[in-house]
């Protein structure tokens, strides 16, 4: 009877961590650098990124993601507490004064957005670098 009680705890207890697992799949990210006279948006889904400006000139255009892309997105947010996200500290602060775009991002997983907090374009918490860089390297091969 303990053999049965205890296989069934076990059944249970991984079923739980498959379902925790799959809520925490990461879904779109959202890279948005904005002013008051343009804005940069980017957001990149497994299947398609959508980039959108404003400013002098203004537009949107969508392509397919690669796989190979998407897969070393997921690669880098691994690395990264989600729950930390808006925590974590920027190395420099010039979009307070307009110097630069004032940049955020947004990882959406299945039930949740994690926001980063505010920092300058071009220069993203440590932690986010390999994250940005890649989405703006994706969204640089869009028309």
């Amino acid at each position: 009877m303990k053999t049965v009680t205890l296989l069934i705890a076990l059944l249970f207890i991984n079923n739980c961590v498959e379902n925790k697992n799959k809520e925490d799949v990461v879904v779109q990210y959202k890279y948005e650098a904005i002013t008051r006279g343009s804005s940069f948006i980017c957001i990149v889904s497994e299947n398609k990124v959508i980039v959108s400006t404003t400013g002098t000139v203004g537009n949107q255009n969508l392509k397919e993601v690669s796989n190979e892309d998407w897969g070393t997105l997921v690669k880098y947010i691994e690395l990264v507490d989600l729950v930390a996200l808006e925590n974590l500290v920027p190395p420099s602060d010039d979009s307070k004064s307009d110097k630069v775009r004032i940049a955020t991002l947004t990882v959406t997983t299945i039930n949740h957005s994690y926001k980063s907090g505010p920092f300058d374009e071009g220069n993203p918490p440590k932690e986010l670098v390999p994250i940005i860089d890649k989405i703006i390297a994706i969204a640089k091969t869009v028309d």
